[in-house]
């Protein structure tokens, strides 16, 4: 949380400056808070606890750290700063102190409740809206009313598993010889997916989107680099929180392999005008 609010204080004005620490106050209260009641219940404590869900939030926490840093660096080096950019920055210096307030949270050996699982979900959910919430604001520079269009992955993503949910597979459940599909999921219980690619995505993500809240026109391949990347990343974190379960029911199961394959065909397709940009550069400096 510290190193979000010095990231900041490098831009922001002092009346901002004093806004800002006082939004830390509570996170930093809440986190002390939770860390005594966790050495003062050593009894009650389950050192097991969640990987799953304190990798996310680690992985997730670092994307928008990397995506505040972008930010800052962005406005010092623009004369005017626009509502939408600080809109941007608010927002990512908030989640990225909600972040940290989050890996803290499922890090530090948790109690033992009855509604912890669920609760460390909700904490990924939080998270997972955080950062396509980011992505948005800093896709909107250059993609304008198309931002929206960073969604339809996720959008296709959602009518597989509807599909698999209300349509009967009734074929699969009668056919001699198959094995129940529920104790098939439970056998394999498939690892989390990695977010090594969309960790990769992000940052190119960045590296193309944020220069544009300059006043410089972003030309068809700048804006089909960041809704390619944008889609993917949205996609990837989607894919990520789907594989949580290790024994996920099989219409979740085929909607995560959904998401896996749209990540995957996006960063595919967001090469091309990738290497048009690195062509560009070349040519300008030549």
């Amino acid at each position: 949380m510290a190193l979000a609010y010095g990231i900041i204080l490098l831009l922001i004005d002092d009346v901002d400056k004093y806004l800002a620490g006082l939004l830390l106050v509570p996170l930093v209260g809440l986190t002390v808070w939770c860390c005594y009641l966790s050495t003062r219940n050593e009894h009650e404590r389950d050192e097991q606890g969640d990987g799953n869900s304190g990798d996310f939030s680690a992985a997730v926490t670092a994307l928008l750290f990397l995506g505040l840093q972008g930010l800052v660096l962005q406005g010092q080096s623009s004369a005017g700063l626009k509502i939408l950019f600080k809109a941007s920055l608010g927002f990512t210096y908030l989640t990225c102190a909600l972040g940290v307030f989050f890996m803290l949270i499922e890090t530090v050996p948790p109690l033992r409740t009855d509604h912890r699982d669920r609760a460390q979900m909700c904490l990924d959910i939080a998270l997972a809206i955080a950062i396509a919430v980011v992505v948005v604001l800093i896709a909107a520079a250059p993609l304008k009313e198309l931002t929206w269009l960073v969604f339809i992955p996720l959008i296709l993503s959602l009518l597989v598993w509807m599909y698999r949910v209300l349509v009967p597979v009734a074929y699969e459940e009668h056919q001699p010889g198959r094995q129940d599909p529920t104790v098939a999921d439970q056998q394999q219980r498939p690892a989390a997916a990695s977010l090594e690619l969309t960790k990769v995505t992000f940052t190119g993500f960045l590296a193309v989107a944020v220069p544009t809240f300059s006043n410089t026109p972003a030309g068809r391949a700048t804006r089909g680099f960041v809704l390619l990347s944008g889609a993917a990343v949205i996609s990837g974190i989607g894919w990520r929180l789907l594989t949580h379960c290790t024994a996920p029911p099989r219409a979740v199961a085929t909607t995560a392999k959904t998401a896996c394959f749209l990540a995957h065909v996006c960063v595919a397709i967001a090469v091309i005008p990738f290497a048009i940009l690195a062509s560009n550069a070349i040519n300008l400096k030549s």
